[in-house]
């Protein structure tokens, strides 16, 4: 750097006490310099980081598998992020409307027909061999995500006389398979059980006290009894029933106590009447899933690190169809919502808030 000839103190070309001092305007060249440079750096970054979306993917679909239950793709762009012998998990690019139509009348045509279930934005049933399939269509995105999985293999079933599954009634059926049984916590499959067996196994919680807090739908019971224990029922299709029961811990008794959180049953203040009915089928499914979601987490936090390694699986995929039902929801809110709809989803997304925050649960 050029200097100036250092005069006199208070001279042009230097400090007081005769210091040099730049040229004026040497360092705004400097700074210019630097921030150009930053931008160049920048802008290859932004150009090489890779995308996140899949329109920008080749999709490789599989051969064999899971796959060839399913129709081939019409597209050659997204990704396959699961595939082995019991789940395929792919997100497809390039589907409009009119293609995810398209798509879902090729998966009927393909068999998936039994106890389906179906809306403006997702597709689920299972084929005659008991292949799992939900589907769930981004209508703003154009993708459509899709999960397949094989039938869960049963056996006996022989419900335990101890710990937590002990504390709700056995199902009629003796075909199953217990995921998890230890002193606060059960899970199981219960196979050969029709929707009347559902209806009656709901009953027989009900008769059995498990009617605080509770919330009831066709295919979903959660309650609690007097005690604090919690029990979730769910008819999952197929003749095929999942029952979950976890022991209080103090926070869980706290809250029955207290007449519980808000929950799915809690009076609406929203219009329901005027609430689109598929849109309200929706969203009380996801606060069901939630409230099942953050029981888990909270019991799943506050266990000892055994029972914690036996729920391990479950947690692992409620965390998965969490961060499903968190996208799908989140795509509702498009702007397009009826003031009926945007009250009802501002409605039920507080609630799941509120009990998340209530459970000290993180949700995305």
């Amino acid at each position: 750097m050029d200097w100036e000839v250092a005069g006199r103190p208070g001279e042009q070309g230097t400090s007081d006490g005769g210091v040099p001092k730049p040229h004026k305007g040497g360092k705004g060249r400097v700074v210019l310099i630097v921030v150009v440079a930053l931008v160049a750096v920048f802008a290859v970054m932004r150009c090489t980081r890779p995308s996140n979306d899949a329109s920008s993917k080749s999709l490789d679909w599989p051969t064999s598998g899971l796959a060839t239950r399913l129709p081939g793709p019409d597209t050659n762009k997204g990704e396959v992020t699961t595939d082995d012998d019991k789940t395929l998990d792919a997100t497809l690019a390039g589907y409009d409307d009119g293609k995810y139509d398209s798509y879902v009348k090729a998966c009927q045509d393909k068999g998936f027909t039994v106890d389906e279930k179906k809306d403006s934005t997702s597709f689920e049933a299972y084929d005659g061999d008991g292949y799992h399939l939900r589907l769930s269509h981004f209508s703003s995105k154009e993708e459509l995500s899709l999960t397949l999985e094989a039938p869960e293999e049963l056996g006996t079933l022989t419900w335990p006389k101890s710990g937590a599954g002990s504390q709700v009634p056995a199902p009629k059926s003796t075909k199953g398979k217990i995921q998890n049984d230890s002193s606060t916590y059960f899970t199981a499959t219960v196979g050969d059980t029709s929707k009347d067996d559902y209806a009656a196994y709901v009953e027989s919680l009900v008769s059995a006290g498990f009617t605080v807090d509770y919330s009831k739908s066709d295919a979903v019971f959660t309650g609690k009894n007097s005690s604090g224990v919690k029990v979730r029922a769910e008819y999952a299709g197929n003749e095929l029933m999942n029952v979950t029961a976890s022991m209080p811990d103090d926070a869980a008794a706290t809250d029955s106590s207290a007449g519980g959180s808000s929950n799915a049953s809690t009076t609406s203040s929203a219009d329901s009447s005027a609430v689109t009915a598929s849109f309200k089928e929706t969203m009380d499914a996801y606060e069901a899933f939630m409230n099942e979601y953050i029981d888990f987490v909270a019991k799943y936090n506050s266990a000892s690190a055994a029972d914690q390694a036996s729920m391990a699986a479950d947690y692992t995929s409620l965390l998965a169809k969490e961060a499903d039902w968190v996208t799908k929801v989140s795509n509702l809110d498009d702007g397009s919502l009826s003031a009926a709809d945007a009250a009802y989803y501002a409605e039920v997304t507080a609630r799941v808030s509120k009990k998340a925050a209530e459970a000290s649960v993180s949700v995305q």
